[in-house]
């Protein structure tokens, strides 16, 4: 019984090889700097670009201590942001 526990724990301690050899789904980032569909996503690339925003989106900018030199942007809905007045978002 011993041995049937050790090997058990040895199995679950490490995922299989087969896994870490399948290639990365499709859409998924796989270079630093471009997005799923290959575009480029620096900050130099993009602002001489057009943005196109669905209505009622805004573009929202988040900058991480961690990561001091990112910056993450994306379109946000409007109610989930405070308004004007700064009453709170929309919860949900």
């Amino acid at each position: 019984e011993e041995e049937e526990e050790e090997e058990e724990g040895s199995e679950s301690s490490s995922p299989p090889v087969s896994y870490q050899m399948k290639p990365p789904p499709d859409g998924c980032c796989t270079t630093d700097g471009f997005c799923q569909a290959g575009k480029d996503l620096r900050l130099v690339s993009i602002s001489n670009e057009h943005i196109e925003v669905p209505a009622g989106f805004l573009l929202v900018g988040a900058k991480s201590p961690n990561l001091p030199d990112h910056l993450l942007v994306c379109a946000v809905d409007k109610r989930f942001l405070p308004d004007d007045n700064g009453h709170n978002a929309l919860l949900g």
